[in-house]
């Protein structure tokens, strides 16, 4: 199997908060000595989030990938 993978993440902070996440990345696989069944492969996945820190005690959390 040859694999190759890669990712990027990014995160804005645009007041003390609230905080934003996207996060990608993935992975590719090939087989190049497969004569039968699965020849190659991609995988990709991306991620957002969010928090929100209204006060010291007190933090919120969502996030969403696919």
């Amino acid at each position: 199997r040859k694999r190759t993978s890669w990712g990027l993440n990014a995160m804005v902070v645009p007041s003390e908060i609230a905080t934003f996440g996207f996060y990608a990345n993935g992975t590719s696989d090939d087989y190049p000595d497969s004569l039968f069944g699965v020849t190659s492969s991609e995988n990709p996945s991306a991620t957002i989030d969010v928090t929100l820190t209204p006060t010291e005690e007190l933090s919120f959390f969502a996030y969403y990938t696919t």
